[in-house]
């Protein structure tokens, strides 16, 4: 079988969806799936969003980074029953279905930065930095910086997936 065959290759899809800029955001959960990351580390795949757009998160759990799990179970009032948590402990880290389930549909703070891509260093990129419980962000209405300018008369327009010219 050839690698360029267009009738065994399946067309990849795009997202024609917004996704939020950095920034303090107030979200649901949209949805929450156990998954292994590249590196064989079982991982939270997260999506959560409002209606301004959505952001997704990749959690990879290890012992180094299952602070961030803790601090989504707080922001999102879902902690773990006492089996969920001994599941995390026998499972290596991999979050229990039941425990992601009930995450599905929860409001949440969500932090977003601009960071440096890591593949190329020269760009940037928005990645989620952490949760904290909705109250704690300023304001349930979840004006972005990007929003604020509009709002003031800059006549500037949010950026969406359908600006990037590729």
């Amino acid at each position: 079988m050839s690698d360029f065959d267009f009738r065994a290759t399946e067309a990849w899809e795009v997202s024609t969806g917004v996704y939020l800029g950095a920034g303090n955001h107030v979200c649901s959960i949209t949805a929450a799936n156990a998954t292994t990351s590249s590196g064989g580390n079982p991982q939270i795949e997260l999506e959560v969003g409002n209606d301004n757009g959505t952001l997704r998160d990749w959690i990879v759990i290890t012992p180094a980074s299952f602070g961030k799990v803790v601090m989504l179970a707080q922001a999102a009032g879902v902690e773990p029953t006492e089996e969920e948590a001994e599941s995390f402990k026998t499972n290596g880290g991999r979050a229990p279905d039941t425990w992601l389930r009930r995450l599905e549909g929860k409001q949440i703070g969500v932090v977003a930065r601009e960071e440096a891509d890591f593949k190329d260093p020269s760009k940037t990129r928005v990645r989620v930095q952490g949760y904290v419980p909705y109250e704690r962000i300023a304001s349930a209405s979840d004006v972005t910086p990007i929003e604020e300018q509009i709002r003031s008369g800059n006549g500037e327009k949010a950026k969406t997936t359908d600006d990037i010219p590729f």
